[in-house]
């Protein structure tokens, strides 16, 4: 599991790339939501990478997922 944000970004470029670079904190300023937002990434952004894209989010829910079930919960 990654632990310092460099190792989050080496390990998933292309969603720190769309969260970074499209859903920063003026989002709202400049394309008006999040639909907006994504729809303008998608436009600009060739199949291929589209594809990596959304491969490395399916990674990042998995390990999202992986950490919930082994992690004990702290009350």
């Amino acid at each position: 599991m990654p632990a310092t944000p460099w190792e989050w970004r080496a390990r998933l470029p292309e969603p720190a790339q769309l969260l970074g670079g499209w859903f920063s904190q003026d989002m709202p300023d400049e394309f008006g939501g999040h639909e907006a937002a994504l729809a303008d990434c998608l436009a600009g952004t060739g199949t291929g990478l589209v594809a990596r894209r959304t491969g490395e989010l399916h990674d990042l829910l998995a390990l999202a997922a992986s950490t919930r079930t082994a992690r004990p919960r702290r009350w």
